[in-house]
């Protein structure tokens, strides 16, 4: 069940606020009892200012003596009955509780709730008379009953207040008193009259606030529970939606801890109210409401089978939740934008292989020294390696490569006693030093003229040192050397290159929305029953197509996914 902070309402002179007008405070003072007595403390900045920089203190005049401390007075003008005093220290109270509740906490003021009970308890006797016309008598002890009202609303912010609060048998009597109040009014035998309905509406308000409140302490609520059933009959008939969603987070709070062996006040709800609170569940836009309505929803159901069999035995409420909570699994949560995927064009850029260099390539001069050094047909096995590799479809015409051999090293021989091998003990050798060359006479088809090549070897875009050269004709035999090339050359020729497509991002975290949908799902996935059965089995499509956008589901449904 989430919980629920009521914000402390205040205008800034200190009257009470209509709903609309509830702000947070923005800051959070920290003041000690001295300075509620005057003592002023050095300036400093931030959120430790004293009560001088606030309207609520008033400053005393320079060399004054100092009277008794601001509590103090407060309590004593609420005691002295004077309507002047009155009216002052609820205002000084509101504020405090605005802005330094913690000094005011009931705890370690055990008599502040006996002062000011009696300015609530008063109204008794004039609410009844709301129906008419009032004196203003009447409208001034409302109107301090109400102000006092959205006191004790504010400093039940604090747990420790809410606990006294809740113990308190004529605050509660009171609180009852006018919900039963709101019942009569909207009835159709007793209308409120007309001018007093804001003013009664602004009381409700603050008590229903006070309910929320209080309402875990006084639960489990019994069958015949009189805050469980007004809050009902309010709710029924009311169409404001802050009363709807406090009223469902009393109703929850009030069904905490049932036990399913013993009879509770959920057992006395009828369809027509189910139906209003799983309506709910459509208004898309409304989080808070939609989280009342599913936190209620689940206490309802979890003490026992009969409750979930009573909740989906009526077809419009069956039909809602299958349709609406596969929605609420995702609501607010961020899924893949598969819609990208659709506006991209794909296409597959082919990779074409790399053309062969026409031309041995040019050798660094180290190694071309290190090459002349060697003895034919040495030299010319060497430099093939080093300047040539095996490639399965190439082919190299007889006249170019030994042209280029020839004009590597004729200068060089010249100059020395060097002999170079002849043409055609060169050609002869390729086969030896590069094994799967041979040496072929081809018909140009064009020309239908004779060519005589070397197929099976093309230029190296690097030469290679004449050990490296060796090294990779010595790794593999001949046949497997070309089966591998023809391998590598059919795989770089078919190869293709795809653009980037764009990201799918899979959210990580769950709103708390999505949180209330699968604990509620989980909860009634656990029960056996006929019609469960095909609830889940209605439910399942749609529910698994969004637990694959939403990886963390997997882990909050586990029970749903593996029942049956």
């Amino acid at each position: 069940m989430s919980s629920h902070s009521v914000t402390p309402v205040i205008t800034t002179d200190g009257e009470t606020a209509s709903p609309s007008l509830r702000t947070l405070p923005s800051t959070q003072l920290n003041i000690t009892r001295d300075q509620t007595n005057g003592v002023t403390a050095k300036p400093v900045s931030g959120l430790q200012q004293t009560l001088g920089s606030l309207p609520i203190f008033n400053h005393l005049p320079v060399n004054s003596k100092i009277g008794v401390d601001d509590l103090t007075r407060m309590k004593m003008a609420l005691l002295s009955g004077i309507d002047e005093e009155v009216k002052f220290a609820l205002k000084r109270y509101l504020r405090y509780s605005v802005n330094a509740s913690y000094v005011i906490k009931l705890n370690e003021n055990l008599d502040l709730l006996p002062i000011i009970m009696p300015l609530i308890t008063r109204c008794r006797e004039y609410i009844p008379q709301l129906v008419g016309p009032i004196s203003s008598q009447a409208f001034e002890t409302l109107q301090k009953g109400s102000t006092t009202m959205l006191l004790l609303r504010n400093l039940a912010q604090d747990s420790e207040n809410t606990a006294i609060l809740a113990t308190d048998n004529e605050l509660k009597s009171f609180v009852l008193f006018v919900l039963q109040w709101a019942n009569n009014f909207n009835s159709k035998d007793s209308a409120i009259y007309q001018s007093h309905a804001s003013y009664f509406s602004e009381l409700l308000i603050y008590t229903l606030d006070l309910m929320e409140a209080i309402s875990s302490y006084i639960a489990p609520a019994k069958k015949d529970d009189l805050y469980f059933q007004n809050l009902c009959l309010i709710f029924r008939d009311t169409k404001d939606r802050y009363c709807v969603i406090s009223i469902l987070r009393s109703l929850s709070r009030l069904l905490v801890r049932s036990k399913s062996d013993q009879q509770s006040a959920a057992d006395n709800l009828d369809d027509n109210l189910l139906n209003k609170i799983v309506h709910n569940l459509l208004v898309e836009e409304d989080e808070e409401l939609i989280m009342a309505s599913l936190d209620f929803l689940h206490q309802y159901t979890l003490p026992g089978s009969e409750r979930i069999k009573t909740l989906l035995s009526h077809k419009e409420r069956y039909d809602i939740l299958v349709a609406t909570l596969p929605i609420l699994l995702t609501y607010r949560v961020p899924t893949p934008d598969y819609g990208s995927l659709s506006k991209t064009n794909i296409r597959l850029l082919q990779r074409v292989k790399p053309q062969p260099p026409a031309h041995a390539p040019e050798l660094p001069m180290p190694l071309l020294k290190e090459l002349f050094e060697l003895n034919e047909p040495m030299r010319a096995t060497s430099w093939l390696r080093c300047c040539f590799e095996r490639s399965l479809n190439a082919e190299v015409t007889q006249i170019l490569l030994w042209k280029t051999y020839e004009q590597t090293f004729s200068e060089q021989v010249k100059l020395t006693d060097r002999k170079l091998i002849t043409a055609v003990d060169f050609i002869k050798n390729v086969s030896n030093a590069l094994p799967g060359a041979s040496a072929l006479v081809v018909v140009d088809e064009a020309t239908a003229k004779k060519k005589f090549v070397i197929r099976g070897i093309q230029p190296r875009r690097n030469a290679l040192s004449i050990a490296e050269g060796n090294k990779d004709i010595d790794q593999s035999s001949p046949i497997q050397h070309e089966t591998l090339d023809e391998v590598v050359n059919d795989n770089i020729s078919s190869e293709a290159i795809q653009i980037s497509l764009p990201d799918i991002a899979f959210p990580e975290t769950l709103s708390d929305v999505s949180k209330a949908s699968a604990s509620f799902l989980s909860l009634v996935s656990n029960d056996t029953s006929e019609i469960v059965v095909q609830f889940i089995r209605d439910m399942k499509p749609l529910t698994l197509h969004q637990i694959a956008d939403v990886p963390p589901l997997n882990k909050v449904l586990s029970e749903f996914i593996h029942s049956s």
